[in-house]
């Protein structure tokens, strides 16, 4: 039996009884005393309260309001955070939960008799958790909270590999190193009670592969543009750390360079990037009469009509000779407009899609009666960036005359004639100067503007085999 009362007897008085102990009963002639009825007691039930702290183990204190003494009971809660007094007399109760590093819990409530009375008195953490996850955070991380080091004893760290830190409340700038990764800064607030997630980045620490080769060659990283090389003849490019990259170097007049190559976090590798000149190449000539085009890398909407000795390019896309190569030439062909905005041939094209493109715009063209110059990038050009002032065509092209068309290519001069099937008469239409250089040796193509024309009679040479003119 505890110091509570487990039921309270209530003595009900059934009637109304004479207070005079001579109260008498007739009974004939004889006269008695009547007995006092016995009390009635009712049990009442007991009563229950269930604090609900949310903490385990913490201290739970039940305190009764009013009353003749002042009861006071203690539990310490579950595991489940709850703690339960039982029984106890109906009546009125405070309630005081409290817990280290928790701010105490004070409520008051009621006891009924035979019913269960449940207690929200959840402890809340003077504390804010800090909780950092993704990679990085093994044991070599070091943690700091506004630049002082988090000690390994006040770390947690949980199976999913998160880590959880206690700290103060209110905003706090965070920074995780770990080796040979690039540290992670952040600002977080802290709030009390409550949880701050962080997902941690610590990327590897960049490598570098410094390469060494031929002034104006472009590098080429996993087939992405990393840079040129600059006069010094060497550029340190940045990449990923522990992985294995495709190196690529292109220059005009020289072979491509590939290999592989990699670079640990913080460190440099050299790579020396020697370049094969490529050859100047003999004399080519095409009257296609063949329905394949075997001396062309081509689109495929591309056709010859062999019985006219015809090459018909339609759609878009460059087409380029195979194993062209030339510093200076000459470049003849005869050409016909079919349909559509005009026509297009590439000068110093290569294989990688770089070159000059001339753009004979005809006469439906947005600049009609033009010659244009781009300059194509990996085989893409626009026909609305020019590289130098477009030229007037006189007299006006016109669509179904054929033509015949020369260009001589000089050090950065590109000159072009244009001689009329109709009147045979030869005007020059362009004599184009690139001070920048470009390009300084290629070979030659066509490229389609999205109509259609028809070329013939393709001939190149090294201008070393030409006469001059």
């Amino acid at each position: 039996m505890t110091s509570t009362v487990a039921a309270l007897w209530i003595v009900v008085f059934l009637g109304t009884w004479p207070s005079s102990s001579s109260a008498q009963i007739k009974s004939g002639r004889e006269t008695t005393s009547a007995p006092k009825p016995p009390p009635v007691r009712v049990a009442l039930q007991p009563a229950s309260i269930t604090v609900l702290t949310g903490v385990p183990g913490a201290d739970v204190r039940l305190e009764r309001i009013g009353g003749r003494s002042r009861r006071v009971e203690t539990r310490r809660a579950a595991a489940d955070g709850g703690a339960t007094f039982e029984p106890v007399s109906p009546g009125r109760y405070r309630v005081v939960a409290s817990a280290p590093d928790c701010r105490d819990v004070i409520v008051e409530t009621r006891a009924t008799a035979g019913h269960s009375a449940r207690v929200d008195a959840r402890l809340t953490s003077v504390f804010g958790t800090l909780v950092l996850g993704g990679t990085g955070l093994g044991a070599d991380a070091r943690i700091l909270v506004d630049g002082v080091e988090v000690q390994p004893s006040r770390i947690e760290r949980t199976s999913d590999g998160c880590v959880r830190i206690r700290l103060e409340p209110g905003e706090r700038e965070l920074v995780v190193e770990s080796p040979r990764r690039v540290a992670h800064r952040e600002r977080v607030r802290v709030v009390a009670g409550q949880d701050a997630v962080v997902a941690v980045t610590l990327p590897l620490v960049p490598g570098r592969v410094r390469v060494r080769t031929t002034p104006g060659a472009t590098i080429y990283v996993d087939d992405a543009t990393a840079g040129r090389i600059p006069s010094s003849g060497e550029l340190s490019i940045p990449v990923d750390a522990d992985v294995m990259h495709r190196i690529r170097v292109e220059a005009d007049d020289f072979e491509p360079f590939a290999a592989d190559s990699t670079a640990a976090p913080g460190s440099e590798t050299v790579l020396a990037a020697e370049l094969t000149r490529i050859p100047t190449s003999g004399p080519f000539g095409d009257v296609f009469l063949s329905e394949a085009l075997e001396q062309w890398e081509a689109p495929a909407g591309w056709r010859t009509e062999p019985s006219r000795q015809t090459l018909v390019v339609s759609g878009d896309g460059v087409g380029i000779a195979r194993s062209v190569h030339y510093e200076d030439f000459d470049f003849v062909f005869n050409l016909k407009l079919v349909d559509g905005p005009g026509a297009a041939w590439v000068v110093r094209g290569s294989a990688r899609g770089t070159g000059y493109v001339f753009v004979l715009a005809g006469p439906k063209a947005p600049w009609p009666n033009q010659l244009r110059v781009c300059e194509m990038r990996d085989g893409r050009f626009d026909t609305a960036k020019l590289i130098c002032a477009a030229l007037p065509v006189i007299p006006d092209v016109v669509v179904g005359e054929s033509y015949s068309v020369r260009v001589r290519v000089e050090g950065n001069t590109v000159r072009t004639w244009l001689r009329s099937g109709a009147t045979g008469q030869e005007v020059s239409i362009g004599n184009f100067v690139d001070a920048d250089r470009r390009f300084r040796t290629g070979g030659i193509g066509f490229a389609g503007l999205g109509g259609r024309f028809e070329v013939n009679g393709v001939e190149a040479k090294p201008l070393s085999t030409t006469p001059n003119k």
